[in-house]
């Protein structure tokens, strides 16, 4: 259990109110997923916070950031400020909360036994701070975590208690995820209006449409999730190597059942061998991101030369820098060689 507590510092109003803006318009960009716009907010509310020691807006918004980079495929990082958030203590359920989410839907998707204590921690916080999509995001997540481990009866429960707390609201992504994981789960509901695009493609049954959606996005695990709704082997084999590469244990598992289930018996098991025989861990596509940065080449020429969007070329650069643990081109070719992934 983390001890949190709130404190509120006195500060002076002009730069509350700068710090407050800054931090409000980050969020705006993170809970529209516009992660392109809040990733330069999210820098200027750091920075701003750092020069001016506005420490609670700064806690908050490296607990948006957590969001973000989770949802991004950046699980490393992601964690990374998620526990530095909680690490400082002293913070409301405001802060807190998006912090423990993070943190749960990490530990949950990598089949971590301190998943479920934590996400009941976020969902205590969530409940106490108010606002739809914290309270929304954390019923999708405590539900999904029942799911991963096979507890289909609290899944359902939860499901169904999670859509009756947003439907009335009807806001479009929150009542989409959550109408989505009933109908997932055999629970009808009635939508109070129209939903997100992705949620309203795979409640009328079009994985492929949703999956397409999520991979432009560049939001590596819920392409994976869209991709397990099919029941086409090819596609839940590519789910599998998307889960793997993100680490994500749990749903490794269910979906190497669910292959064998359908008789396909050469299942991959852990990580590819591309993935075991270099020391950062890379997938194969991410070694082939690896060689074409070291050669210099940009976002748009690396698509290019892949036959990919550069918004999922966005998203291998950025797991890639994340492993390696550098944050720069130039810094991950060196550390490549260094390691001896590249001559």
């Amino acid at each position: 259990m983390v001890d949190v507590r709130v404190r509120v510092l006195p500060l002076p109003v002009a730069e509350q109110r700068v710090a407050r803006g800054l931090t409000f318009r980050a969020r705006a960009w993170v809970y529209r997923y516009r992660y392109d716009q809040a990733e330069p907010a999210l820098a200027e509310a750091l920075a701003y916070a750092d020069a001016h020691e506005v420490s609670a807006y700064r806690q908050y918004t490296l607990a948006l950031r957590a969001q973000s980079l989770a949802d991004l495929g950046r699980w490393d990082a992601a964690e990374q400020d998620a526990r530095a958030v909680l690490r400082a203590g002293d913070q409301s359920g405001v802060v807190a909360a998006p912090a423990l989410l993070t943190l749960g839907q990490l530990q949950s998707r990598r089949g971590e036994e301190d998943a479920g204590a934590t996400l009941e921690e976020a969902w205590g916080w969530a409940l106490r701070a108010g606002g739809v999509q914290r309270i929304s995001e954390t019923a999708a997540a405590r539900v999904e975590h029942a799911w991963l481990t096979g507890d289909r009866a609290a899944a359902r429960a939860l499901a169904a208690d999670g859509f009756r707390r947003v439907a009335e609201i009807g806001e479009p992504w929150t009542t989409g995820e959550l109408a989505c994981w009933c109908a997932q789960l055999g629970i009808p509901v009635a939508l109070p209006g129209p939903v997100a695009e992705p949620y309203a493609a795979l409640l009328a049954e079009d994985w492929a449409a949703a999956a397409i959606y999520w991979e432009k996005q560049g939001r590596p695990y819920r392409h994976a999730l869209a991709l397990t709704a099919s029941g086409d082997p090819d596609a839940i084999v590519r789910a599998l190597g998307i889960a793997e590469g993100l680490g994500a244990v749990a749903v490794s598992g269910r979906l190497r059942e669910r292959l064998r289930q359908m008789g396909i018996t050469r299942v991959p098991r852990g990580p590819h061998a591309e993935t075991r025989a270099n020391p950062a861990g890379l997938t194969a596509r991410q070694l082939e991101v690896l060689a074409l940065l070291a050669e210099g080449l940009t976002n748009a020429e690396i698509a290019a030369r892949l036959v990919v969007s550069i918004r999922t070329v966005d998203h291998h650069v950025a797991a890639v820098l994340a492993r390696l643990g550098v944050d720069s081109r130039r810094a991950a070719g060196r550390r490549a060689a260094d390691m001896g992934i590249l001559p």
